[in-house]
């Protein structure tokens, strides 16, 4: 099953008046997946909705069951050309395992992490775009992992976290987040970049950190 959304004008422009009228920064497209069935989202955004969104003073989310994407206001100064996301989660085991493999053998990932012995948490996300180099906030739930009920226990974990990245031009890279927690007592991780491709939750060794 793939999800499109196209933010039209008409459909921005509503978007934009009801912000204004609750003096909210922000236009988000909410893409649900109650049955967790989505094989992938796709968001075209018109490069005129980009200058009406930036003349409005307004940022653009794109949120799913698997990530949230923040485009700041700033990031859609200057852009004409209509360009899309392409959110598309790693739900199989096996694909998994393929990049927790190669993750360990990374030399980045020691480099920064001090250790190779990870483990990939949640879900790896696939996002694809054509959008120039800008920078955009990703955030990462912490989907089906369970953290320890004790607080101290439970910082160490989220310590232990980490976002191995493999940009779709080959760059490597491990960023360490920002831990969000939200309204319903569930975390997510939060990081910003400026080029896509594919994002991995690691956890280290604790006993490295």
């Amino acid at each position: 099953v793939a999800d499109t959304v196209n933010l039209t004008e008409e459909h921005a422009l509503q978007a934009i008046e009801k912000a204004q009228e609750i003096q909210n920064t922000i236009v988000r497209i909410v893409v649900p997946d109650p049955q967790d069935i989505v094989a992938q989202t796709v968001g075209n955004i018109p490069g005129k909705v980009a200058q009406m969104l930036y003349e409005n003073k307004l940022s653009l989310e794109i949120s799913t069951e698997n990530a949230l994407l923040e485009v700041p206001n700033s990031s859609l100064n200057g852009i004409v050309e209509d360009f899309y996301f392409n959110l598309i989660p790693v739900k199989a085991e096996s694909e998994r395992i393929e990049i927790e493999n190669r993750a360990r053998t990374e030399e980045v990932v020691r480099d920064i992490l001090g250790t190779n012995d990870v483990h990939v948490l949640a879900r790896p996300m696939v996002i694809e775009t054509n959008l120039p180099s800008r920078p955009v906030d990703i955030t990462l739930p912490l989907k089906d992992v369970t953290l320890p009920t004790n607080e101290v226990e439970r910082q160490a974990f989220l310590n232990s976290l980490a976002v191995y990245i493999e940009h779709s031009d080959g760059e490597k890279k491990v960023v360490y987040p920002e831990v969000v927690k939200l309204e319903n007592d569930t975390f997510s991780l939060r990081f910003k970049v400026n080029e896509f491709g594919t994002f991995t939750l690691l956890q280290m060794d604790q006993d490295v950190i």
